[in-house]
């Protein structure tokens, strides 16, 4: 499967106890033609699952997962870079190269 940084999971606590749901998940996704027109990692916080998701826990993270996002996602890192002040989501493999994009930010679903 997949994992996350201290650094992500530090920016996914922080954005989602900013919320008033009263309960969250991050929810993974994909996008198959991304901006770059490869697929993309959608990052989001909701509060339920979508239908056919998938809820796991990774690294003390509740994660709603996308069935189609799975193959995608199998051996990566997510890793949250705060640059500026703004930040972003990363996904890395294990010999450190991209192989997708994630979303600029923690979106709201």
């Amino acid at each position: 499967m997949f994992t996350f940084t201290d650094s992500a999971v530090e920016r996914i606590k922080n954005v989602a106890r900013g919320l008033s749901w009263p309960s969250v998940a991050t929810r993974l996704s994909i996008t198959p033609y991304g901006s770059t027109g490869l697929p993309e990692v959608v990052i989001d916080l909701r509060p339920r699952p979508m239908h056919g998701d998938r809820e796991i826990e990774v690294c003390g993270v509740r994660v709603f997962l996308e069935p189609a996002a799975e193959p995608y996602l199998q051996g990566v890192t997510v890793d949250y870079l705060p640059l500026g002040g703004v930040g972003s989501f990363a996904v890395q493999t294990a010999d450190g190269t991209r192989p997708l994009k994630a979303d600029g930010a923690l979106g709201m679903g």
